[in-house]
């Protein structure tokens, strides 16, 4: 949200420059993200004091300078030597004090402490030119006599220096979205010094009585509407703005459009109500409604796109033809054009979360969509219709038809809070006297009764939507009074948790600092994704998605059912700035839904799974070129071998890991790992699909895997340390070269041989895959290496030779093996 500090003064009187006034912001809850100079005047007057000569006597021996005592407001009178023939007593002058810089004609001046004629100079004071607000150098500048001393001298020049704040509105805080509601925040803040109440604009209209030509109220819906004002002006003359309104949206970020158009957005921006203005032909038999067109009804809008109406979106019409997308955006047929002299000017109060679907559906989000979908006060509906027609009448001409139409069937207003004065002490660690309490209420526009044991009842204004308990109340008081004052306590108090699993935590950090000791990069994804991704039938591997009711944006509409595609998204950011050799990991969350769940009744809750995830990435190479080897690329084995490790390291054995071929989405070449009689996967792994790397604008490939991470901790805590003692035998390596059917893989190996001599064997590894050549077509060719060793003898040829006999016998018979000449 941008806001003027110009503008902001119009609403309430500051005193202060617009740092400070950025600094209370900040402090009171609105959070002052950037502050920008915007002014014609070099340097922004900054630093230049409102200053008032209490002495002035001409130094010795000189026929112009004058030796002056300042009063800056602040700290002990500046001694400044003058020259200027106009200097004297009690005149309000420009101080530059030292260290201020000036820029004369644009070179810059910084004011130093300097010896005059024998007298030591503070400061100086300044001339027209000197300043940059003019061209005069006949004297000092002589300020109004109501300039208050110490103060900035910008707030003497308000057409040539401005500052715009960008504030960091939060959701909940739709009544600070206008300037004159950052100035009720402000004026909050002042009152508990001085009395002090933001101004309202002055409005000054003549209303007539009911007109027969005037727009009337047709059918309103009230699910849709809260309240629907309206008045018909005639004879408006539409052209460009004057200066003073297209430079107020300008200094906040909008290009003036049309007189009629630009004081509907100024009196938004102002007072936070949106506006519309239709060209009063859009309603030929002077009626007008607001419902919902039926499905499939068409309207072309003011960008020359037809929107298609679905059924559910809200419309302002003439009968039942849509002229609006209620709060969201007009219709082309009836915008304000150079032909226009007759309009009809719409305030009203539209439902914020058919706004909201609505914004989304047709992918708009206006200036007044924000509004309304975060809260708009229906009690400023008039007085924003009256403010905008005062406006239009003054810089359009013309003149109301009638009076105002008012649809508002029940007033909106919060229930009553009680208000536990104690309770909230105990809240905000400060006590304050009755006093300050009710001068913060006072200030936040709030109306109190005591009831007696230091309780109030109270009723907060309607355009605070998030204040509706005495917890909200407490909060803004204590925000007013500033969290800063709030004294720290000499103890601390810590609550420990009883429910901790340390074993969780040491099974994390041994895995993270693996795999940032193997070269990983730790990333955090956003939790929503887009539904787009995963087809027409918004599953993954049979689950359907989590819809999200509301998303801020098509993009995130679903929570993610894995952290693949986070991480190509950030390799995806990587490649494209030339970094194409990255490894990551993500812990996170992956969620999905079971529409069985949902159909069987029971608690709705029960039907989203929310899972705990490891996500693993790799892409480009392992190792770059060097002098003494090339580069190697990773590949699908690099990623198995971290998987493994990361098994290994829960207390997984890995002979007893089961690896079997899978068809995963988005994955090629992939395989899942599980284990023998536990139940669901521990890994799985593979390439990621071409066409899926193509949607993303990655050209190398990448390789990934996601790990059950819930069945890994269930694992380590259940792991038992044992402590074996070294081996006093040696070990006995045989190799084989076996003939197998290409169907047959090297896990299937190892669970025969594992289960045929287990005892001695204890482990075995692939380290050649043969085909062509010598080899029957359809067979491949295994050299598999074996570690034998007996924990209580030294085994002997005999018991060598029987052991590799059941081995090859049991691999002939279970999986059609023969022995390699």
């Amino acid at each position: 949200m941008e806001i003027s500090y110009n503008w902001l003064r119009q609403y309430v009187p500051l005193d202060c420059d617009a740092e400070t006034v950025g600094q209370i912001l900040t402090s009171i809850g609105l959070e002052v993200e950037s502050l920008t100079p915007r002014g014609a005047v070099p340097g922004e007057l900054k630093g230049l004091i409102v200053g008032e000569v209490q002495a002035c006597e001409r130094i010795p021996n000189t026929d112009h300078l004058h030796v002056t005592m300042v009063n800056v407001g602040k700290g002990s009178p500046l001694r400044i030597v003058c020259g200027a023939p106009n200097v004297r007593e009690r005149l309000k002058v420009v101080v530059a004090p030292v260290g201020v810089t000036l820029y004369n004609q644009g070179a810059p001046l910084v004011i130093k402490r300097a010896k005059i004629r024998g007298v030591e100079s503070e400061g100086m004071l300044c001339a027209e030119d000197e300043i940059g607000v003019g061209t005069s150098h006949e004297g000092i500048i002589e300020l109004d006599d109501r300039a208050k001393v110490g103060s900035p001298v910008a707030l003497q020049y308000p057409a040539l220096c401005d500052y715009i704040f960008s504030i960091g509105v939060t959701a909940n805080r739709a009544d600070a979205l206008s300037h004159y509601g950052v100035a009720r925040d402000l004026a909050a803040y002042f009152n508990q010094k001085v009395p002090t109440k933001a101004i309202l604009p002055e409005i000054s209209i003549q209303l007539g009585a009911k007109s027969a030509t005037q727009v009337e109220l047709g059918e309103i819906d009230t699910a849709g509407c809260v309240r629907y004002s309206g008045l018909t002006i005639r004879g408006v003359e539409v052209k460009a703005s004057p200066e003073w309104v297209a430079e107020r949206l300008r200094s906040v970020g909008l290009t003036p459009i049309c007189n009629v158009v630009d004081v509907t957005n100024l009196v938004m921006l102002e007072l936070g109500q949106p506006l519309h203005a239709f060209d009063l032909g859009a309603f030929p038999t002077r009626r007008v409604s607001v419902g919902f067109p039926p499905a499939g009804t068409p309207l072309e809008t003011l960008d020359g796109q037809v929107r298609t109406f679905g059924g559910e979106d809200l419309a302002v019409c003439h009968g039942s033809t849509p002229v609006c997308i209620a709060g969201i955006f007009g219709g082309k047929a009836s915008g304000i054009t150079a032909r226009t002299t007759e309009i009809f000017l719409e305030s009203a109060v539209f439902n914020p979360v058919m706004v909201r679907k609505s914004s989304r559906r047709f992918a708009l989000q206006t200036d007044a969509s924000y509004r309304f979908e975060r809260g708009v006060d229906p009690a400023f509906t008039v007085v924003a219709l009256k403010r905008a027609a005062s406006l239009i009448m003054e810089i359009a001409g013309g003149r109301i038809d009638g009076d105002i139409i008012d649809f508002y069937p029940r007033p909106l207003e919060h229930e009553p809070i009680v208000f536990d004065s104690q309770r909230a002490y105990s809240l905000m660690g400060i006590t304050l006297s009755r006093r300050e309490l009710e001068t913060l209420f006072e200030g936040l526009g709030i109306d109190y009764r005591p009831i007696g044991a230091g309780k109030y009842e109270l009723k907060v204004p309607y355009y605070r939507v998030d204040v509706t308990r005495m917890e909200d109340v407490t909060e803004d008081i204590l925000r007013l009074y500033g969290y800063d004052r709030v004294p720290v306590s000499s103890k601390m108090s810590i609550a420990l948790d009883q429910e901790m699993r340390p074993a969780v935590t040491m099974y994390e950090k041994a895995v993270r600092l693996m795999l940032v000791g193997a070269g990983f990069s730790e990333i955090m994804c956003n939790s929503l994704t887009s539904s787009k991704n995963f087809g027409e039938e918004v599953s993954y591997e049979g689950f359907p998605l989590v819809r999200i009711l509301n998303p801020r944006s098509m993009d995130f509409d679903a929570l993610r059912p894995t952290l693949l595609l986070g991480g190509l998204e950030a390799i995806a950011r990587n490649t494209s700035h030339q970094r194409s050799s990255l490894q990551l990991c993500e812990f996170g969350h992956c969620y999905h839904s079971s529409l069985s769940k949902t159909l069987s009744g029971g608690d709705p809750l029960d039907a989203y799974v929310e899972q705990s995830r490891l996500g693993l990435w790799l892409t480009g190479y392992r190792r770059e070129d060097s002098w003494n080897e090339g580069r190697e690329p990773y590949d699908i084995y690099h990623l198995k071998g971290y998987c493994e490790a990361i098994l290994s390291e829960a207390g997984v054995e890995l002979r007893d890991a089961r690896y079997e071929r899978s068809a995963l989405a988005f994955l090629s070449n992939a395989a899942t790992i599980s284990l023998a009689g536990r139940e669901g996967w521990l890994c799985r792994f593979g390439e990621v699909d071409e066409g899926l790397l193509k949607s993303f604008s990655i050209k190398q490939p990448v390789f990934y895997a996601e790990m059950s991470w819930e069945v890994l901790l269930s694992i380590w805590e259940a792991k038992k340390v044992r402590n074996v003692e070294l081996p006093q035998f040696p070990e006995v390596r045989r190799d084989l070269a076996l003939i197998l059917p290409e169907s047959v893989t090297f896990g299937q190996v190892e669970e025969v041989a594992l289960r045929v001599a287990g005892g001695v064997l204890k482990r075995m590894s692939l380290f050649d895959v043969y085909e062509g050549n010598n080899i029957p077509k359809g067979m491949r060719s295994y050299a598999v290496k074996f570690i034998l060793q007996d924990e209580h003898s030294t085994l002997d040829d005999i018991a060598i030779e029987q052991c590799m006999q059941r081995l090859i016998t049991a691999l002939t018979e279970s999986l059609g093996a023969t022995l390699r000449g």
